[in-house]
């Protein structure tokens, strides 16, 4: 008797965050090594740190040395963003089911991008999908189904949601930067082919959301 929801975005900008962020790892290299290296990218200074940081003895010059190693203990499957793409659609859904789930993306075992509110027969079992791009909105609309006041609606309010919203919601700014990331038709035609069902579930396209609708109940779905 729980109320649960879940919370979509138009795959293509989802994409790019999978991309930007390597998401489960996917790229093949493990998230925290990964966030590691990016860091010590920006800062080839201090390899032997006083440790006042907090970082351990020794750290800074290992993942220096891990970065510019010539046989890395992980390689990249992929290096560009089209690449990626290839990459997490390589296996088509009609491969045999060991295929499907020995691939290390919820894709094609799961042929939704936003799978997780669906059961095996693929019945509904969220009450509300909230649009990322209306976030506050959206889950404003979750405080009223559920009637929840207090503490519980400070903290789904938070302010970090505003912030949120005017990043990456309808008109923002992100808009324009997401082309540098599909440079051509090819890599759009793969997305729309792959997640055809969600982009027309939750009325989306290349550009975001087709309408101004906030949130969509589950049985609408």
């Amino acid at each position: 008797n729980k109320l649960t929801f879940q919370i979509v975005r138009n795959p293509f900008d989802w994409l790019i965050s999978i991309y930007s962020w390597n998401f489960m790892g996917i790229n093949g290299v493990p998230p925290d090594i990964e966030y590691a290296l990016d860091l010590i990218k920006y800062d080839t200074t201090d390899l032997v740190p006083d440790h006042s940081d907090g970082i351990a003895p020794g750290t800074k010059e290992l993942f220096y040395n891990l970065l510019h190693s010539q046989n890395p203990p992980f390689k990249k499957a992929y290096d560009s963003f089209e690449e990626f793409i290839n990459y997490i659609f390589q296996v088509p859904k009609n491969a045999p089911w060991s295929d499907k789930v020995s691939f290390p993306f919820p894709y094609p075992m799961m042929n939704r991008c936003f799978f997780q509110a669906f059961d095996n027969d693929r019945n509904c079992k969220a009450d509300l999908f909230i649009r990322f791009e209306y976030l506050v909105e959206g889950l404003q609309t979750l405080i009223d189904l559920g009637d929840y006041q207090g503490s519980v609606r400070d903290i789904i309010l938070d302010p970090s949601i505003r912030k949120k919203q005017t990043n990456y919601g309808p008109n923002s700014a992100f808009d324009d930067y997401k082309y540098k990331f599909y440079k051509d038709i090819k890599t759009i035609e793969k997305v729309q082919s792959a997640y055809n069902w969600d982009l027309q579930a939750f009325n989306y396209d290349f550009s975001g959301p087709r309408d101004n609708i906030v949130s969509f109940l589950g049985g609408t779905v």
